[in-house]
Parts: structure tokens; sequence; C-alpha cells
């Protein structure tokens, strides 16, 4: 049986992914994505969980949003020790934080704090990408896992033992993906190598 992959705690406990939905648009080279994943805390305890997503290559990150018990979290920069004294203090006094931080070049972390039994969690990611023209073609991949395309987690991809996830090719998880093509792409051929 697959295991499902989700968001996880310093212990390994894990919280079920429920659903991904991405919506996005063409226009001609760029593309601009919103990603919205849905998790439930079915483990029955509080838990402060690690998120490690990726994004396309040549991605700029542009929002992150949060939706914890209902209410929507949506960060701003801040210096990382600054950031970080924030997020400890949140976690002290029984809030709900957001802390977010990029590993390496296309792959970020982010901690969520005191997630309540039964609490749904909603994940929202926007990104740009210019992506590449090659012999009139343009080729749009959304990355769905970390490990084995990052190589060594923890060396290779500078990632601490309790920010890598375990993925299971065998694993399903309901998956919708709607891409609005603009201007002179919308006349395209389209053409999809893994699903009909």
């Amino acid at each position: 049986m697959a295991q499902e992959i989700g968001l996880t705690d310093a212990k390994g406990t894990r919280i079920a992914l429920k659903s991904v939905h991405i919506d996005g648009s063409l226009n001609g080279p760029l593309a601009s994505m919103a990603i919205t994943q849905r998790y439930c805390n079915d483990s029955g305890k509080k838990l402060e969980i690690v998120y490690t997503f990726p994004l396309a290559f040549g991605a700029t990150l542009l929002d992150m949003a949060v939706t914890l018990g209902g209410r929507r979290l949506q960060g701003a920069v801040v210096e990382k020790p600054q950031a970080w004294k924030k997020y400890e203090e949140a976690i002290d006094d029984g809030d709900a934080p957001v802390f977010v931080e990029q590993i390496s070049h296309g792959l970020y972390t982010a901690n969520l704090g005191n997630i309540e039994p039964g609490e749904d969690v909603v994940v929202e990611l926007r990104y740009a990408q210019l992506l590449r023209v090659e012999q009139d073609r343009i080729r749009l991949s959304v990355p769905c896992v970390l490990a084995p395309r990052y190589g060594d987690p923890h060396k290779a991809g500078g990632l601490a033992p309790h920010e890598s996830a375990a993925s299971n090719i065998a694993a399903e998880y309901p998956l919708t993906i709607k891409i609005a093509l603009l201007g002179q792409i919308a006349k395209s051929e389209i053409h999809c190598p893994s699903h009909p």
C-alpha cells in the first residue's frame, strides 16, 4: 500500500494530503502558477510541522499563504534571525505562526506551528516562470516531488533531517490542473507526455 506524503513534524508524524489544485496561465513564454494544497491534521495531537517544497526550474516565488483554522496567514520578508525569534515567540504563546525559508535555489521549507487535531491546513503558493523556447516549442513542468530529483536531500539539498520528505511513486492524490492559454500561444497544439 502506498504511504501518503504530507506535512511532517520533527518526529516524523505526517498529516495527510487531501487534494492539490493547480491553476495557471501561459502568455507566450511567461507562466503564472497558483498551487493550492489541502491537508488535515488527523494525528490526534497538536503539531508543529515542516513543509518542504520545490519550485519549477527558474521560477520565482511571488507569494505564500497558509490558512489554519479558518485564519489566512500571509507573510512578509524579514531578516532570518528576527523572523525565527518572532516564530518561536508565537509558538510559545500558543499562536499558529508560519516561517518560510529558501534552502537553495528552487527549494523552500516552511515551519507551521500549533496545528490543532482535526484542523485543516491550506497552503497556497504563487510563482512566475519564464519558460525557454526550443525548436519553436515551450515545455511547462510542475514539480510535485522532492526526491530523487534533488539527490541526497541533506548533503546536496542542504536540508535538515526533519525537513526532508519521503516520496512514493505509487501514492495517489486528488489533483486538478487548469491552465489558461493566452495570446498567440492559445493557437498552439498541446501535448502532455504523461496524461491524455
